[in-house]
């Protein structure tokens, strides 16, 4: 058992921290997986915390999760902060709006290389709700193009030269204060006046790109907030690692292209998925369970996810219900651990994941036929992650995190 831990997880880390002990981790389940699997714990109590440099901490609580450095395994431990910490990517406004909970995500361009295929003024995204902001579109190499936006990226555009057609790179240069004139809402939120602000805003680069080579993609964030520590997450969504089929759906470029990004998947039996990397499961869902499929060693591997936090503002009648695609993946889980326990007949945790399953399917089952497409089950905050089913294969599935060898350049966290 502990030589299979140790190809997964860096049990001198966590020994280190008091998580490790006398053969055995000494976390739950839930988060045990949630380090298997790429992703990130819950708050967990750290003692007598050993430092390399001789220093020590007796207590204190994080989050963990596993990261690559030069091919090792290591833990990395995000602390509770007792403010808020920046991140060097995002605007005032930016940051506001993950901070308050009126945006999940937010998709930052560090760099891109492209040729100029339009540019101009329109507001963000093309939504008019949205405010008024600056753009340029760009052809990238793999023959898609992308806009990018930033109000700093006129100014970036006009003093370099570049016109549609040439052959540019992009870098975000991070953030500097300037000062802007901010409306002043009364109590209706109508505009009554305006006040000078000192404000965050991206600073941009334009310069020639003579040579595009096939391997130089572009850098991105995906950044999340995490309330828990105070702190920004972030993700490189080149380097994810995504199932091939959610509830027995297979997923397409496009589907995989938002689950990547952080944008709601919809799928056709209405369940909406979206990535999270500060997510103890990596996912959020209008569902409490999903069942993901994973192309493994050439096979297709199975993996039900129990214990799904709500997508940010949904409470909605398919947050209380399961789907036919559901059932139908659970029924090939089932048909896997099956299998499973062909080969080892021996490990009764097999067993155990076995009837879980059974559980599950009886749950959603249990109910008239009219009732298929919207079988009621509890709401997605009170199921618990009791129901968690172990990797089908000891632990190797990565479902919609990295490859170890990977984990760090893909998670990236900014603070």
């Amino acid at each position: 058992m502990e030589e299979q831990l140790n190809n997964q997880l860096p049990l001198k880390d966590l020994e280190n921290v008091g998580l490790y002990k006398e053969g055995s981790i000494t976390m739950d389940r839930g988060n045990i997986n949630a380090l298997k699997r790429g992703n990130m714990t819950g708050l967990v109590e750290l003692n007598n915390i050993k430092g390399v440099d001789g220093f020590k901490i007796e207590t204190m609580k994080a989050r963990l999760s596993v990261v690559d450095d030069n091919g090792e395994s290591k833990l990395r431990i995000d602390p509770v902060y007792n403010e808020i910490q920046d991140h060097p990517l995002l605007e005032t406004e930016e940051r506001d709006n993950l901070v308050n909970g009126h945006k999940a995500n937010i998709n930052k361009t560090a760099s891109i290389y492209g040729t100029i295929v339009s540019h101009g003024k329109d507001h963000f995204n093309f939504d008019p709700t949205e405010k008024p902001n600056y753009y340029i579109e760009l052809a990238k190499n793999d023959g898609t193009t992308k806009h990018i936006w930033g109000v700093d990226l006129e100014r970036a555009l006009n003093e370099s030269g570049h016109k549609i057609g040439d052959r540019v790179l992009l870098n975000n240069l991070g953030n500097r204060l300037v000062e802007v004139s901010a409306p002043v809402k009364n109590a209706l939120g109508e505009v009554t006046s305006f006040e000078k602000k000192m404000v965050n805003r991206n600073t941009w680069e334009v310069i020639t790109a003579r040579e595009i080579k096939p391997n130089q993609q572009e850098k991105s964030h995906v950044i999340e907030y995490d309330p828990e520590t105070k702190q920004f997450m972030s993700y490189n969504p080149l380097k994810l690692k995504l199932p091939d089929a959610i509830n027995n759906e297979k997923l397409d470029f496009e589907k995989k292209r938002k689950l990547r990004e952080g944008e709601v998947l919809t799928l056709s039996d209405g369940t909406e998925v979206q990535y999270r990397t500060s997510d103890k499961n990596g996912l959020r869902s209008n569902r409490s369970a999903l069942v993901l499929s994973l192309l493994l060693d050439g096979g297709l591997s199975y993996l039900l996810v129990t214990g799904i936090g709500r997508l940010m503002g949904k409470q909605s009648a398919e947050e209380q219900s399961y789907s036919k695609g559901y059932l139908t993946a659970l029924k090939e889980v089932e048909k896997q651990l099956q299998r499973k326990q062909q080969k080892f007949p021996n490990d009764k945790s097999i067993a155990n994941e076995i009837n879980v399953v059974k559980n599950e399917f009886s749950n959603a089952s249990a109910m008239s036929p009219a009732q298929l497409n919207t079988l009621s089950i509890k709401d997605a905050d009170d199921v618990k992650n009791e129901k968690n089913v172990n990797d089908p294969d000891h632990g190797k599935n990565n479902p919609v995190g990295e490859d170890e060898q990977d984990i760090e350049n893909s998670r990236g966290r900014g603070r």
